[in-house]
């Protein structure tokens, strides 16, 4: 609602359709007004903004709008059967399921997880997906585990950790249907937001979820004027900083 449709609908369709989605009519209409002034000054060396692209009638498509397809898109890395998950690998430049990674001999794991990018030195990791983690003991089942670091991480089946550091004994633990995200500031502080596999984020943009202190949408309020480049920086030194103190 925020990218394609103030680009493509007239205001007052905008402000009306957004409206319905409990938005003040003045926010859309600012926002709608912003969008307009992009799309004047955006060059599109004769090309439209938007338009239908033919892609035939075999192709694979695979839709992020919700937290349940996010997840059923990157499972679907294990799934080593299905036409459609070898497509996706293809299209990621997946080539094995194990890949610049370090895993410890005391690390049971099974052929059908991906871990790509980690380290992890022990463990029982088992239909799940991690990339970019780095943990002394990972217990992860039917898991997601991106940009995370810890002493130890748990997560069971449908839980989702993102860009989470922690430095504490007990590690990361996410229950069964989990969903633990880490928002990082510019000065290194960190907040977590939590969520369910079965929660509709869409649904609960507006409400304060058990275990957060903000909803979704003062979260995105809160982090429009974010500087993503610093941030990405300092996120970087806090995980370095973590792994390094329990000697990864």
């Amino acid at each position: 609602p925020h990218s394609w449709m103030p680009l493509t609908l007239p205001e007052e369709a905008y402000v009306s359709l957004m409206g319905q989605k409990g938005v003040d009519a003045a926010e859309a209409k600012a926002h709608h007004e912003r969008m307009t002034k992009m799309k004047a000054a955006f060059d599109l060396n004769g090309m439209g903004l938007f338009g239908a692209v033919d892609v035939g009638s075999e192709a694979a498509w695979w839709d992020y709008g919700q937290l349940k397809l996010y997840y059923k898109n990157n499972i679907s890395l294990t799934d080593f059967d299905d036409e459609t998950a070898k497509l996706y690998r293809r299209f990621l430049g997946v080539k094995s399921p194990k890949e610049n990674s370090s895993i410890g001999s005391d690390v049971k794991i099974d052929d059908k997880s991906c871990v790509f990018s980690s380290t992890v030195q022990s463990g029982t990791i088992s239909d799940s997906v991690l990339a970019s983690v780095a943990a002394l003991s990972v217990e992860a089942k039917g898991a997601i585990i991106v940009n995370c670091t810890a002493k130890s991480i748990k997560a069971g089946k449908n839980a989702i950790l993102y860009n989470i550091v922690d430095d504490s004994d007990e590690g990361i633990v996410a229950a069964d249907g989990d969903v633990i995200v880490s928002v990082t500031e510019e000065d290194g502080s960190m907040m977590e937001l939590r969520s369910k596999h079965s929660i509709c984020g869409g649904q609960a943009w507006k409400k304060v979820l058990d275990g957060n202190t903000m909803s979704f949408e003062q979260m995105h309020g809160k982090n429009k004027e974010a500087n993503v480049s610093a941030i990405e920086k300092t996120r970087k030194n806090l995980h370095k900083q973590a792994s390094a103190s329990f000697g990864l």
